[in-house]
């Protein structure tokens, strides 16, 4: 569902020319995975390519792809897997300064 958040300089008008394309040719340019709220491109298409051929900006497809299709797939898999990551990093970081106290200690005690 679209809602009232389009590019300045953007129609509804234009919006709606966007998901009419992206209707009319299907798979062939994205598929949608309405269970993840998720989309991805096939064939070489990207928001860029699909603003050229209809003559519209690339951040109105943005907006409209993802306000009617969702996020695209490949680029919310990385967000959770940098997500995932900072927080493994995070508990390395706490690991390795719980380590360096007990080494302190060590070495305090060797003295």
């Amino acid at each position: 569902m679209m809602t009232n958040t389009l590019p300045a300089g953007s129609s509804i008008k234009r919006a709606l020319q966007i998901h009419a394309y992206f209707e009319q040719q299907g798979a062939d340019v994205l598929i949608h995975y309405p269970q993840e709220n998720l989309c991805e491109y096939q064939g070489g298409w990207n928001d860029s390519k699909v603003a050229r051929h209809l003559d519209v900006p690339a951040t109105t497809v943005a907006t409209v792809r993802k306000e009617t299709f969702g996020g695209l797939k490949k680029y919310e898999a990385r967000k959770a897997e940098r997500a995932s990551l900072s927080e493994q990093i995070n508990t390395l970081e706490l690991r390795v300064t719980a380590l360096e106290g007990f080494l302190k200690g060590l070495s305090k005690q060797e003295k």
